[in-house]
């Protein structure tokens, strides 16, 4: 069972945040404190967070989301927010179960990654087990551009997620990310409207970024 962070009233209506890899729901909070008004979940994916003894599997992933929506939520249904990786899952809950999301944004995700690019990982994966963690971990916070008051809550997360065993399994499994075969369908059976979000206020933009996923 995924760890689960909930916040505001059941009868509100229900956000589902999903964290970027390596990650955790501890990296929503800045985000969940501004919603009063709304019913925020926040699991943390397995392999990552609280939930670092489960296994990383995007399917699987996706599946726990859906029960948590159908047993969280009295609708049974919910916005469902993915950020990078989180991008990846919320994709695969609209395939697997598309019953219980309401709205979808994804912001930050690259979809499918080909093979060869993992091929490629494949010796900073190698030099990351040289590393030590911590280092890296303050690295990718510098990296990141994450502002100074926010990294107590991202740094433990993210030196569970840098676990080599980890990045494999998450790299293999974007090299596998299957997308619902047409968000037209979704949004005619089940009502589930999806948007590609890309950090731009231009809806043109957006728009045109949505057109990577099939019709």
């Amino acid at each position: 069972m995924l760890y689960l962070v909930e916040r505001g009233a059941p009868s509100n209506p229900a956000v589902v945040f999903v964290h970027g890899g390596g990650l955790g729901s501890r990296s929503w909070e800045p985000v969940i404190e501004r919603l009063p008004d709304f019913f925020c979940l926040a699991p943390d994916l397995p392999g990552q967070g609280r939930s670092s003894d489960l296994t990383f599997t995007l399917e699987g992933s996706a599946r726990a989301i859906g029960e948590i929506v159908e047993a969280r939520v009295p609708s049974g249904r919910a916005h469902v927010v993915g950020l990078s990786l989180g991008g990846a899952v919320v994709l695969t809950v609209l395939r697997v179960a598309p019953q219980v999301v309401d709205h979808a944004i994804i912001s930050g995700s690259s979809g499918r990654v080909p093979g060869w690019l993992v091929e490629v990982s494949r010796p900073l994966l190698a030099m990351a087990r040289l590393m030590k963690p911590a280092w890296m971990v303050e690295l990718t916070i510098r990296q990141l551009g994450i502002p100074r008051e926010y990294h107590g809550l991202v740094r433990n997360d993210l030196l569970v997620g840098s676990r080599p065993a980890f990045l494999q399994s998450l790299f293999h499994e974007l090299t596998i990310l299957e997308p619902p075969r047409s968000i037209d369908r979704f949004s005619w059976s089940s009502a589930a409207r999806s948007l590609e979000a890309n950090g731009s206020t231009d809806g043109s933009r957006s728009g045109r970024c949505g057109n990577i996923l099939p019709r």
